[in-house]
């Protein structure tokens, strides 16, 4: 967990370098502040941080690439399943907001609040969707 946190970190910081190298030399304009920008960064770390703790894990466990399965949510029932998994955690992490809520203190939550904001992804057309719903389950 902490390698798949730290390749995320490193993923966001190579592509944020990227866009401001291109933006520095005239590629395109700076839009930092834009939420898409944000979100497709997001992303591209998101996926870079998955491809490389897979690859590491294969590396050590003497695995190629193919041994991971085919590239399809068949049959169906495959599909559902990973329909009811996704669903289930967000029922159980929305419990699990409830029971902290309802037992903790009033300042518990702001206390506990260390990770990002992901506000940004909220206001971007339709790629934080993407990686909020599909991206995200799938990577982690």
């Amino acid at each position: 967990m902490v390698g798949a946190t730290v390749a995320e970190i490193i993923g966001w910081t190579m592509g944020h370098a990227a866009y401001l190298f291109g933006a520095r030399f005239g590629i395109y304009t700076t839009a930092l502040d834009n939420p898409n920008v944000q979100a497709v960064l997001t992303t591209l770390a998101k996926v870079f941080a998955c491809a490389v703790v897979t690859a590491l894990v294969l590396h050590r466990s003497r695995e190629r690439w193919s041994s991971l399965g085919r590239n399809s949510l068949f049959p169906l029932v495959t599909s559902l399943a990973f329909v009811l998994i996704v669903a289930g955690i967000v029922i159980f992490l929305s419990e699990l907001d409830n029971a902290v809520r309802v037992f903790g203190s009033d300042t518990m939550m702001d206390e506990m609040n260390w990770a990002p904001s992901v506000d940004f992804l909220f206001t971007s057309d339709w790629i934080g969707p993407l990686l909020l719903v599909v991206l995200g389950p799938l990577t982690e």
